[in-house]
């Protein structure tokens, strides 16, 4: 355990520093830019691929709720009929 603590000490005291810091952050920079250029249209892909089944989704619900109406109506018409 001692050996853990003195690595945990050794990394966060030498992270401490300003400028360590600073050129961490430059070094990771690139790294994070090339990743994000090579994710971007796929981001994109995925925003528009969400959109497109939400407007999928409103038009099944719509068309559910039109036959549920056009179900009532026949069903209510159909009672009528054999009451008469």
């Amino acid at each position: 355990m001692n050996l853990f603590e003195n690595k945990k000490g050794f990394f966060s005291s030498f992270f401490r520093k300003e400028d360590i810091k600073k050129m961490s952050k430059e070094i990771v920079k690139p790294i994070v830019n090339i990743i994000y250029d090579e994710l971007y249209p796929y981001i994109w892909l995925i925003c528009i691929y969400n959109v497109f089944f939400i407007f999928i989704a409103l038009a099944n619900l719509f068309l559910l709720i039109r036959l549920c109406k056009e179900f009532r109506k026949e069903q209510c018409l159909y009672n009528i009929n054999r009451i008469q």
